[in-house]
């Protein structure tokens, strides 16, 4: 099974090519997105108040939901893929708009990996990803900039290592910034921590060094 893509309504522009197994949803405004690059979605989902002539898609495998509803379009999405079995999700187009719905993206990135689910986001250049309770390593291949931060109001004993600025064992907390910035060295490096959830801001082309976030998957 490959990945599911999500394309919000968010800007940006459309820059993967859908392989073999691979399952593309479109959230809301995003059906305008994948059409304008040439991307017919297997799926489109939302209230549809941000698609162009704001009414749903005539078109089929359509999920119309109401405006006032508990979840996000972005999170809805997420739930049709995980029910149709897949374990590995790129959001695409879910940054750069509306402050809230991006914060609610990167919330459902945490839910996510609470469900054992694998999910980055990306914009541009940019790539957003959570881990909980867990390690992430990157090749010697991954460079430029990393920042980490505590989802989880306190994360115990996170390990920063192979990067310019080491942590051993440290308990990062929520209220203070502490690891914006880092760098990576060129060596293999890794995040862990051992109680708590982090989320971590990179270059997207790094996500090809993830040795265990997307395990058994095509990137």
């Amino acid at each position: 099974m490959g990945i599911c893509h999500i394309v919000g309504a968010g800007p940006g522009e459309i820059s993967f090519l859908p392989e073999k197994g691979d399952l593309i949803i479109a959230a809301d405004g995003g059906y305008d997105s994948l059409m304008s690059a040439g991307i017919k979605p297997d799926w489109a989902v939302g209230d549809f108040d941000s698609i162009s002539g704001s009414k749903a898609p005539e078109t089929e495998n359509v999920v119309v939901f109401p405006s006032e509803k508990d979840y996000t379009d972005s999170a809805l999405a997420a739930q049709l893929g995980e029910r149709e079995g897949y374990k590995y999700f790129i959001f695409h187009c879910c940054t750069g708009g509306d402050l809230d719905h991006t914060l609610a993206n990167i919330s459902e990135l945490y839910s996510m990996g609470k469900r054992g689910l694998r999910a980055v986001m990306r914009d541009g250049n940019n790539c957003l990803c959570a881990v909980k309770n867990g390690k992430i390593e990157f090749t010697e291949r991954a460079h430029g900039k990393i920042s980490i931060f505590s989802l989880s109001e306190s994360s115990e004993r996170v390990n920063l290592r192979g990067l310019k600025y080491g942590l051993q064992n440290y308990r990062m907390t929520s209220d203070y910034a502490l690891g914006v910035r880092n760098e990576f060295t060129g060596i293999a490096a890794s995040v862990s921590v051992g109680e708590g959830a982090l989320l971590l801001h990179t270059a997207f082309e790094n996500i090809m060094s993830f040795s265990d976030y997307f395990t058994d998957c095509r990137v």
